[in-house]
């Protein structure tokens, strides 16, 4: 393998000099790719699957895990303080030109996705009826995210990566003191990133509508 072929695929996104196409293998084309594979989710899982601008997809600088005087311990690996900051998804967000969005419907509950203490609300339902309802169609929406991004990395986009919905629930607890019992299926939320939800759904022209979907996120190119 050539020297330059080499550094494309190590560096990192947000990197300098880094570009869109500089994490494709040569001979991709997203143009092409990109939609067949979002066709693709609507069969595992996804009811909607967009190919989008990623400078649609708006961040903050506070993900607002927990509400105002929470007293909640630290509870999962993919949640702040654990998940990278929005500071350190700036750049990996800004060295990709295109993503997918997929989104899966679930029934219309209270709890609304990227709302202020999302974290804290977790916890509080996680004994509730309503609990099994949202935790299957975020293992949807898992699923949907997985395969997206494992058709991206076989199409040639090294560095795809995704980002689903709420918390991680690939475990009924998670021990935060020891490393992540799933590293290659455990992904944060976009929520824990700092991607605003409702401005990123209203910039894509999507309705944000209260507790009818999990949005998440694949950087693909």
């Amino acid at each position: 393998m050539d020297r330059a072929r080499t550094d494309r695929m190590s560096a990192a996104p947000g990197a300098s000099g880094i570009v869109g196409l500089a994490v494709a293998q040569p001979g991709a084309d997203p143009g092409t790719d990109l939609p067949r594979i979002a066709q693709g989710a609507l069969v595992h899982h996804a009811a909607r699957a967009l190919v989008v601008d990623s400078a649609d997809i708006v961040v903050r600088d506070d993900p607002q895990a927990h509400g105002d005087g929470c007293v909640c311990a630290p509870g999962n690996l993919m949640d702040p303080p654990f998940a990278p900051s929005p500071g350190e998804f700036r750049p990996w967000l800004d060295g990709f030109s295109s993503a997918l969005v997929l989104q899966v419907d679930r029934p219309a509950d209270s709890f609304r996705q990227g709302e202020p203490g999302w974290a804290c609300r977790l916890k509080a339902i996680r004994n509730d009826g309503d609990y099994e309802a949202l935790h299957e169609t975020w293992t949807g929406l898992h699923d949907a995210i997985m395969w997206t991004e494992r058709e991206l990395f076989r199409a040639g986009y090294y560095l795809s990566v995704g980002f689903g919905a709420l918390t991680c629930t690939l475990c009924n607890t998670c021990d935060v003191s020891r490393l992540c019992k799933f590293p290659y299926r455990a992904r944060p939320s976009i929520e824990a990133v700092g991607v605003d939800v409702d401005a990123t759904l209203q910039q894509l022209g999507l309705e944000a509508e209260q507790g009818a979907v999990l949005t998440g996120v694949v950087l693909a190119v």
